[in-house]
């Protein structure tokens, strides 16, 4: 759905972050090491060889010592950065691990409140699922009867089902719209969200999506939409089957 990805969990898990900074580190003190060797069996000797008297001889010995310090301070600095950025990184996971959890807590109190319960119970027992061979227009025209109804002595605007269905579409819209641009979300997270969502859509997306085009609103409950159909795929794509409504269970 639009730009909503799911994160991959497929495949070996990550190295935890401590044995990657202990390789790095390792790594950096292998390079000092090697670097070390080379100035001091190589380049050193071969340097010292030019050099005619003593007093040049403990020149280039205090030089050469100085090298060394120099290197030694650059590899301890390297070792420092990394570090340094190492703790950046697992503050910065960290942090987003919180900001998804939040969302996927925002998300998990929409869908259990008990307005939202009843409301989706609602469609469950009154709003038929299309079948593939129906007309839409004449579904269309036999739902809209079903949620324009009203009990006797009603004395509200809007019919118990219209207040409903606006519930319902104005909280799917929500989670979808955090979906797509705020939560990264993962595939236990869409397995534990495609339920609800999935079964509830089956039975008002064709609605919403008729009444997008009768109006000629193409934006219509978009993002409620784009999540609908999104749960609907991810549970056929993976062969789940979509769960059935049973009054009173």
């Amino acid at each position: 759905m639009g730009q909503f990805t799911v994160q991959n969990q497929s495949g070996s898990p990550n190295q935890p972050p401590h044995r990657k900074l202990i390789g790095l580190i390792l790594l950096s003190a292998l390079i000092g090491v090697g670097v070390f060797f080379l100035v001091s069996l190589i380049f050193y000797p071969a340097f010292i060889a030019r050099l005619a008297s003593r007093k040049a001889v403990e020149i280039a010995y205090l030089e050469g010592f100085t090298s060394l310090m120099t290197l030694a301070a650059l590899s301890g600095g390297f070792v420092f950065w990394v570090i340094d950025r190492r703790q950046k990184e697992n503050a910065e996971a960290s942090q987003e691990r919180s900001l998804s959890f939040q969302q996927f807590q925002d998300i998990h109190d929409r869908l259990v409140n008990p307005e939202q319960e009843e409301a989706r119970r609602w469609i469950f027992t009154n709003i038929p699922i299309k079948s593939p061979d129906e007309p839409l227009e004449d579904w269309f025209v036999r739902v809209t009867e079903i949620i324009n109804a009203r009990p006797k002595g009603w004395k509200q605007e809007r019919s118990p089902g219209q207040i409903h269905i606006k519930q319902v579409l104005n909280n799917l819209d929500f989670i979808g719209f955090v979906c797509e641009h705020f939560w990264d979300a993962k595939a236990s997270d869409i397995d534990w969200l495609s339920p609800p969502v999935s079964k509830v859509w089956l039975r008002i997306g064709p609605y919403v999506k008729h009444i997008s085009e009768l109006r000629g609103e193409p934006d219509y409950y978009l993002s409620a939409s784009q999540i609908g159909e999104f749960c609907i795929k991810w549970r056929e794509d993976k062969q789940m089957p979509e769960s059935k409504f049973v009054e009173g269970l």
